[in-house]
């Protein structure tokens, strides 16, 4: 059988791909613990790291922007006692992304007859994910009644974005 790396890219399939990635992450923890004995026993100075041609440690944090945008949510009923809601972005644009980090959803159960709330502050409960698409179960003693919801941007520091409108439906 010959060499992985002298296979041409034409006649790769799904098995050779995969022994390839499987090798390389082989290859890049053995170079780990390479660089963790030699280069950290003892340890090393910064004329030795650049002597060595290497990258020296960046000593500088680059920040982290605070999120602009809006999120805003789109509600389905998977299940009887289930939201599930369908996050997508509504305005403000911005270039580094690594301010929207993930969403922290606002929400709150209320009677048919209760006032709603008028925008996210008035929500009761939160819950964070990074995931667009997420699922809320209730209790059975819920079915009927409203769930609101509002859904800001965190960048990782937890710098919160602007409210998103507000969103709800009828627990089924």
């Amino acid at each position: 059988m010959q060499a992985d790396n002298s296979i041409p890219l034409a006649e790769r399939n799904k098995a050779t791909n995969t022994r390839l990635r499987v090798r390389f992450r082989e290859m890049t923890a053995i170079m780990r613990d390479i660089k963790r004995r030699y280069f950290y026993q003892p340890p090393l100075t910064e004329y030795d790291i650049t002597a060595l041609g290497l990258k020296q440690k960046d000593a500088i944090q680059t920040p982290v922007p605070e999120p602009t945008g809006q999120a805003e949510a789109a509600i389905s009923y998977p299940g009887r006692g289930q939201l599930a809601l369908r996050i997508s972005h509504v305005s403000g644009t911005q270039k580094d992304i690594r301010a929207y980090y993930g969403y922290r959803i606002y929400y709150g159960i209320y009677d048919v007859g209760d006032k709603l709330p008028q925008n996210g502050t008035e929500l009761q409960k939160s819950k964070f994910t990074r995931r667009r698409a997420d699922l809320f179960s209730f209790l059975p003693g819920d079915s009927g009644k409203i769930a609101c919801f509002s859904i800001r941007y965190e960048n990782n520091k937890g710098a919160a974005g602007p409210w998103g409108p507000m969103a709800s439906a009828i627990i089924p």
